[in-house]
């Protein structure tokens, strides 16, 4: 098993999911409010599909 939050969600899927779902729901409330207009962008890559196991690593 790998290292896992307070909450118990795997490390990975917090920093790739959950901290940008988190960020983005704080961010709302003040981008609403402001004079100007906002926008939120998220980006995301699939460069994660271009590697490669092997059994070194794991």
């Amino acid at each position: 098993m790998g290292v896992t939050t307070v909450l118990v969600f795997p490390r990975m899927m917090s920093a790739n999911y959950i901290g940008a779902f988190s960020l983005t729901k704080l961010l709302l409330p003040l981008l609403r409010n402001s004079p100007v207009p906002s926008r939120i962008v998220n980006v995301t890559s699939f460069t994660h599909r271009n590697g490669k196991k092997t059994s070194k690593l794991l």
